[in-house]
């Protein structure tokens, strides 16, 4: 092998480093990209939870208010039964009198 040949031969190695070079720089900046993108997901899924969570919370409080709202509303009408169900004997009482009386 004459020297002019070993020097083509380490020119077109050269050349072949450098193109693996470019391509190497190229990848890299592809997957720097492709991290700053999951990155970004990554930000706007926690966000989206963060939300949703904020959402569900205020929703059960909003369902919790209402279902005391409702307990008091029943336990109200459980207190007035008794009164309400003796009301009712003394009307059946009193209407059974003035059925008898005519």
């Amino acid at each position: 092998m004459t020297i002019d040949e070993r020097l083509e031969r380490i020119e077109r190695s050269l050349e072949n480093l450098v193109r693996s070079h470019e391509n190497l720089t190229r990848s890299h900046e592809n997957l720097t990209r492709s991290h700053e993108n999951l990155i970004r997901s990554h930000d706007n899924l926690t966000q989206y939870v963060l939300d949703f969570r904020q959402e569900a919370a205020i929703r059960l409080q909003t369902i919790e208010n209402r279902l005391d709202v409702l307990s008091s509303t029943v336990a109200s009408l459980d207190a007035r039964f008794p009164a309400l169900n003796t009301a009712i004997l003394d009307f059946g009482t009193l209407t059974t009198q003035l059925v008898r009386e005519q």
